[in-house]
C-alpha cells in the first residue's frame, strides 16, 4: 500500500492514501434574546462549541461510537417581561463534547443584562458578554469565543472570533472546515432601528430582527446562534429573537464502508466519504 501524499480539491489540503479520518463536532447554537416593551433590544445567540480533529489513522478507532447531535436554543420571547434566548444543546462523539452556545440577553428596561455563557457566549446589553465555556485543553478541547457587550445589544460569539469583532453588533465568525464550509457563527445583536439589520457571523449565525420579523434563526446543522430581537422606540413595537441552529457531526474517511445508524448523509469528494450526522446515531470501525 502506498504511503504517498496527494493534493485534494477542498482548499488544497493534503492527505495520506492510507485509511484515515477527520471530523468536526458542533453543538447547537444559542437562541437570540428578545426585545422588551419598556426596555431595549435582544442580544445575539452564541454559536455552539466547535471541535475539530485533524487527520488521524483509522487504526486508532475500534468498535462502535455513539454520535449525539444537540438542538438549537429557544428564541427569547418579546413583551413587558422579555426573556433571554436559551442555551443550545451539547453535541458529542468519540468521548468528546462540544458545549451548546449561550443564549442572547433580553432587552429589559434600563437594566444591564449579561449574555449567557456557552460554547460561544451570547451577546449582552450594557454589561459583559457571555463567556465561552468550551475547554481549550483535554479531551474536549475546541473553539469558542465570548459574546459582545453593547449598550444596544451585543452580538453572539463564534468559534473563530468574538461577537462584534468583525463589526459592531455583527455575529462572531465561525470556523472553516476541510469541506470549505463555515460552522458555528454567532447571531447578530438587535439595533432598535427599522430595517437596520446586523448580520450573523459566517457559519450559520442569524441576523438581527428587521422590526417586522423576529431575529433570523441560526442555520440548521451549523451550530449558528440566533439573531437578536428589537424594540422600536417610536412605536414600542417589539420582536422575538431567533432560534439557534442545530448542531452537526461530520466524519471524513477514505473508508466508504463504515457501519452507521441514525441515517447519516453520505457524500464523496476526492476519494473520501463524508458521513454527515444531523441527528443522533452511531458509527462502527
Amino acid at each position: 500500500m502506498s504511503f504517498g501524499y496527494q493534493t485534494l480539491g477542498f482548499g488544497g489540503y493534503t492527505s495520506r492514501t492510507i485509511d484515515d479520518i477527520n471530523y468536526i463536532i458542533v453543538a447547537g447554537g444559542g437562541g437570540g434574546g428578545a426585545g422588551g416593551t419598556s426596555g431595549r433590544n435582544g442580544g445575539g445567540g452564541g454559536a455552539g462549541g466547535y471541535i475539530q480533529k485533524d487527520t488521524q489513522a483509522l487504526s486508532g478507532f475500534s468498535g462502535e461510537y455513539t454520535i449525539t447531535i444537540g438542538g438549537g436554543g429557544a428564541a427569547g420571547t418579546a413583551g413587558t417581561n422579555p426573556t433571554n434566548g436559551t442555551n443550545g444543546v451539547n453535541s458529542s462523539a468519540f468521548g468528546r463534547t462540544s458545549n451548546g452556545g449561550g443564549g442572547g440577553a433580553r432587552g429589559k428596561s434600563s437594566l444591564s443584562v449579561a449574555g449567557l455563557a456557552g460554547g460561544s457566549g451570547g451577546g449582552a446589553q450594557g454589561i459583559a458578554g457571555g463567556a465561552t465555556n468550551q475547554p481549550t485543553s483535554g479531551d474536549s478541547a475546541g473553539f469558542g469565543n465570548a459574546g459582545e457587550s453593547n449598550v444596544n445589544a451585543g452580538a453572539g460569539g463564534g468559534a473563530g472570533g468574538a461577537g462584534g469583532a468583525v463589526a459592531t453588533q455583527v455575529g462572531g465568525i465561525g470556523k472553516q472546515w476541510i469541506n470549505d464550509t463555515f460552522y458555528a457563527g454567532g447571531g447578530g445583536g438587535g439595533t432598535g432601528v427599522v430595517d437596520s439589520i446586523k448580520a450573523g457571523g459566517a457559519g450559520g449565525g442569524g441576523a438581527s430582527s428587521d422590526a417586522t420579523n423576529p431575529g433570523t434563526n441560526g442555520t440548521a446543522n451549523t451550530g449558528g446562534g440566533g439573531g437578536g430581537g428589537i424594540r422600536i422606540g417610536a412605536t414600542n413595537a417589539v420582536t422575538n429573537g431567533g432560534v439557534g441552529g442545530s448542531g452537526v457531526v461530520i466524519i471524513r474517511s477514505n473508508n466508504s464502508n463504515l457501519t452507521t445508524s441514525g441515517s447519516p448523509t453520505l457524500s464523496s469528494a476526492d476519494g473520501y466519504t463524508f458521513y454527515t450526522f444531523t441527528s443522533s446515531g452511531s458509527i462502527t470501525f
